[in-house]
């Protein structure tokens, strides 16, 4: 089983083995303790008035493995829902909604926004 660490250590182990430890990416100067998804990965750019809440995001391969997961996407349709009632409210597309203002929002409701 290989684990991989949001701060690009990974782990393989199996039984009968020592743990074998590298890296799966390059260290960065800040430790993530968390990933984030843009609120852009689900507002289609061919359309100003549709957002996509659920496994249709756009997200590479790799970050989708981590992304589907039922709490992610739980969290991924409330920033929809949120967006969507933020554009109704200020008579604006969707699009043009600022990222800040859905996270605002969120925080308000009871969201652990970091």
């Amino acid at each position: 089983m290989t684990f991989r660490y949001l701060d690009g250590s990974e782990v393989y182990s199996r039984p009968g083995y020592p743990d074998e430890k590298k890296r799966w990416r390059k260290e960065i100067p800040v430790n993530p303790t968390f990933y984030q998804i843009p609120l852009r990965s689900i507002i289609p750019t061919r359309f100003d008035n549709l957002i996509l809440a659920g496994r249709m995001l756009d997200a590479s391969i790799l970050a989708f493995s981590g992304l589907r997961v039922m709490v992610n996407m739980n969290q991924l349709g409330e920033a929809a829902g949120v967006t969507s009632y933020l554009a109704l409210n200020q008579n604006k597309p969707v699009r043009d909604i600022v990222p800040g203002e859905v996270r605002s929002e969120l925080i308000k409701g009871g969201s652990i926004i970091i």
